[in-house]
């Protein structure tokens, strides 16, 4: 009778052990498939690691924007009510903050609201409320797209700080006023820089 007792221990010992083993590595793969589910929403977020929710308090007079899921589409909702109701208020609850992760985003959005209602309004002084800390970029476009319609002002030429733009405006406007002094303001940086004013220059008879 000793003689089966061993192996029959044994058998229930490995099988305890076996069935132990895979129950283990089943609790571990269903938590390594959780947490691949969970990465894959976050990687489809358009905005991915960087919603805080900001504006979960926030009330405003646009509940379909109120009633969005991240910051980063109540900011843009924002944006395009402003720009279709030609209201910078507007753009005013777009709210960026050092405190918040997603203060990089919320500050080129602004930047985008204010430009975006200048044009449509024509007014520069909406392109000044842009920041450098928003973006020069967003800025320089705003008073470039304003130079458009304003062509006997160089004022909206001499507000861009970024040079290439910069030469786009001294170009459009040199030629619109058939001014060659505005052609000479083109600052050389690269080739096509020399090219454009010397086109200029042609085109206006210096």
């Amino acid at each position: 009778m000793g003689k089966f007792m061993i192996p029959s221990v044994l058998v229930i010992v490995l099988l305890v052990l076996f069935l132990g083993y895979f129950f283990v590595f089943d609790q571990r793969d269903s938590s390594l498939d959780s947490n691949s589910s969970d990465s894959g929403l976050e990687t489809n977020s358009p905005n991915s690691g960087v919603e805080d929710y900001y504006y979960d308090s926030l009330t405003t007079n646009f509940p379909d924007c109120d009633a969005l899921d991240a910051d980063y589409k109540k900011e843009d909702c924002y944006s395009q009510k402003a720009i279709d109701a030609a209201d910078s208020s507007i753009c005013d609850y777009i709210k960026p903050s050092e405190s918040r992760t997603s203060s990089y985003i919320s500050t080129n959005t602004l930047a985008d609201c204010y430009s975006g209602v200048a044009l449509k309004i024509e007014d520069a002084s909406l392109c000044e409320k842009i920041t450098a800390t928003q973006s020069w970029q967003i800025r320089d476009d705003c008073f470039l797209g304003l130079s458009s319609s304003f062509l006997s002002d160089d004022f909206y030429c001499e507000n861009i700080q970024t040079q290439y733009i910069k030469n786009t405006c001294y170009f459009r406007f040199g030629i619109a006023n058939n001014d060659p002094s505005m052609c000479a303001k083109i600052i050389i940086v690269t080739s096509g820089d020399e090219l454009n004013r010397q086109d200029c220059l042609d085109q206006t008879g210096a």
